[in-house]
């Protein structure tokens, strides 16, 4: 079971791109509207992480939160397609 807690006013400390694919990360981090500094708004991130499966070169887009003393830091997980 995952245990959520609220969020509140937490903002946004790093935006983070992983792929399982050579293609540069800075790519699809060009598309994510999320930014470093940005209020945690998980609906935002949703449009972010459709906006990416909808270019149509991967089978999952996922994200993650993890935080620190500094904030939240948003994980975005690209698997490219396998076939």
């Amino acid at each position: 079971m995952v245990r959520r807690r609220p969020i509140g006013e937490a903002t946004v400390r790093s935006v983070q791109v992983t792929m399982s694919s050579s293609a540069d990360p800075e790519l699809l981090l060009s598309r994510v509207r999320t930014r470093p500094g940005d209020l945690l708004d998980i609906g935002a991130i949703a449009r972010d992480i459709r906006s990416l499966y909808e270019l149509g070169d991967y089978e999952l887009v996922d994200f993650f939160l993890t935080q620190d003393a500094e904030g939240h830091i948003l994980h975005i997980e690209a698997h490219h397609k396998s076939w």
